[in-house]
């Protein structure tokens, strides 16, 4: 009977011991995996602020281009208001 106890304590014991083995590699790998994926994430991030430090610069540019050239097109509005009138004179 007493073999039979010490049997039981001991495959308890192992079961035991195994269970935390197993739980600490779990955890272990698991850390590294997240590690490896926030390292990438970072890495996206990085390439995101850059591309949207480029299309910032984009859009301040088309906004200028666009200013520019309305104000163009409101000079050449005057310009051609101002021929017509004189060709309306003309006649």
């Amino acid at each position: 009977m007493d073999t039979q106890i010490l049997s039981i304590f001991v495959f308890l014991a192992g079961a035991a011991l195994g269970g935390v083995i197993a739980w600490f590699l779990l955890k272990t790998r698991s850390a590294s995996a997240n590690a490896a994926d926030l390292a990438t994430l970072r890495e996206r991030l990085g390439g995101k602020d850059a591309e949207i430090q480029k299309l910032q610069a984009a859009l301040t540019n088309e906004v200028a281009e666009h200013k520019y050239s309305r104000e163009e097109s409101g000079q050449l509005k005057a310009a051609l208001e101002g021929e017509r009138r004189a060709a309306t004179e003309r006649m």
